[in-house]
Parts: C-alpha cells; structure tokens; sequence
C-alpha cells in the first residue's frame, strides 16, 4: 500500500512540475513582451525574477545567495517529509493536510527547478500587484490549507493535554 501511495505522490508531483514548467516555457517563448493589466490587480506580464528569489530576499532584505537558497529548498522539503512523518505517527494526518503537504511540495520541487535551470524564477501572472506564477499558487493554496488541516489537530491535541492535565489534578485530589 506504501509503495502504492509513494507512486501516486511521485506521480502528482510530476504533473504538478510538468504543468508549471511548460506554462513558464510557453510564456517565455510566445509571450515574452507580452504585458496586459487591469490596473495592476490581474493581468499577465513575463517577467525572469533574479533578484528576489524567495521572501529571505523579497521581504526581509538579506540577499541571501542562490547557492544558500537551493539548500534552504532542500532542507525544507527533507523537515516537510519528516513532519508528514510525524503527523502519520501521530494519527493527526488528514485529508486536507495531505493535499497541502502536497501542493507545498509540488511548489518547493518547482522553485528548486527554477533556482537550477532558469536561474531565477519566470514569473508570468499579476494578481493584486504581485508578479507570481504557478509554483507561488501551489505554495499559497498548500499553506493555507495546511493551517485549515492543523486547526482540529491542535484543538485535539489541547482536549487530549486538558484531558490528562484533569486526570493528574483529580488523582492528587483522591490522596
């Protein structure tokens, strides 16, 4: 079953690359000059984002190197992989966490592809004044919906902490 499921994920993720990499393809090389906004809140504009690689950069303002940005990646897919792991172990990993660990995934494997072969990130989509592409959409939609997945996982796990923290007073109290 495992193995079945493995599969499944390497499967997903592997569409989830392939579409955002054609799209970035598809755009660079037909619609390189192509710049279209509705007062800059949607609208298409190819840009190749060298400088502000990632929220480190954007952000913060650390300009932080290529170099420690694709080993920020892969230390950050390596903790994902072992929270999932933990999540399993735990019996708190549900549908919706699923889904968003995917997508976060799928967004993070996408930004290491962009960080190797495009030296930057092909950005194409304006949405609210922000250039973005299909990667940034995966990495939003998994984040948020991972925090909607942890919500009853941590209400459950303070009922579980409450639960014993009661059963401790209430031994103390028998004595």
């Amino acid at each position: 079953m495992k193995f079945m499921e493995q599969r499944k994920k390497i499967i997903i993720l592997s569409v989830m690359l392939a579409a955002d990499q054609f799209i970035k393809c598809i755009m660079n090389t037909f619609f390189r000059d192509f710049d279209y906004s509705f007062h800059d809140l949607i609208g298409f504009r190819v840009y190749l984002n060298q400088d502000e690689l990632s929220i480190f950069n954007s952000e913060l303002g650390l300009q932080v190197s290529m170099n420690v940005l694709v080993f920020i990646n892969i230390a950050a897919f390596v903790i994902f992989e072992y929270a999932i792991w933990l999540l399993k172990k735990d019996g708190s990993y549900n549908k919706v966490i699923k889904i968003g660990f995917l997508l976060l995934e799928g967004g993070m494997v996408c930004s290491l592809i962009d960080k190797i072969f495009w030296k930057g990130s092909l950005d194409y989509m304006i949405v609210f004044h922000s250039i973005v592409d299909l990667k940034d959409i995966y990495l939003f939609a998994g984040a948020a919906l991972c925090i909607i997945g942890l919500v009853p996982v941590a209400a459950s796990q303070k009922k579980r902490s409450s639960h014993k923290e009661g059963e401790k007073i209430w031994r103390n109290i028998k004595k």
